[in-house]
């Protein structure tokens, strides 16, 4: 497998609120809130909501450079 197609694979996984908050190492009330602040997007698939590791990884980023 190449190089660029392992990197996509990993960016474009999509995640459930509660994986996707045990990454953030929040509640899953506070990762609806940030969601909903615009803070965090996320995807949506009817009612169903997931979350783009890469987009997680992006928030985490720039929550390291504010502090």
């Amino acid at each position: 497998m190449s190089e660029t197609t392992n990197k996509i694979e990993t960016e474009q996984v999509l995640v459930k609120p509660r994986n996707a908050a045990k990454i953030l190492c929040i509640s899953e009330r506070t990762l609806f809130t940030l969601s909903k602040e615009g803070k965090i997007p996320t995807v949506r698939f009817g009612r169903n909501v997931r979350y783009c590791i890469s987009d997680l990884h992006n928030f985490i980023n720039k929550f390291k450079e504010c502090s």
